[in-house]
């Protein structure tokens, strides 16, 4: 597959698409702490502080926090992506234009 790759300036840019991943996940750090902090507070249910019909909600709670939690889980698998893609494009990039500047090398050569 060709990009039209002519320069160096035309590789997508790494670091900047990493940066951006980077902010992604600090953003979704939240979720964790979040479901941390729900979690906790679900084990600290008894059936005299928080009961429906007589049942503990610990259960429910915990597992709404883990579900919470779960959410930075898939937010750092979908970052790596993002950063596999982005490397795995750059190296496509980067071997179109080294084929690209051989040749150009080999056109100038053989001119007249």
């Amino acid at each position: 597959m060709g990009y039209g790759i002519t320069s160096e300036s035309q590789i997508i840019d790494q670091i900047t698409v990493g940066r951006g991943c980077d902010q992604i996940e600090t953003a979704a750090e939240g979720f964790r702490t979040a479901g941390d902090k729900i979690i906790t507070a679900g084990r600290k249910c008894n059936q005299e502080a928080l009961s429906m019909d007589d049942q503990s909600l610990e259960a429910f709670i915990v597992n709404q926090g883990e579900a919470i939690k779960q959410i930075y889980d898939y937010v750092i698998r979908f970052t790596n992506s993002i950063r596999t893609f982005v490397s795995d494009l750059a190296r496509e990039e980067r071997a179109e234009l080294a084929n690209y500047q051989q040749q150009q090398a080999t056109s100038q050569r053989n001119e007249p």
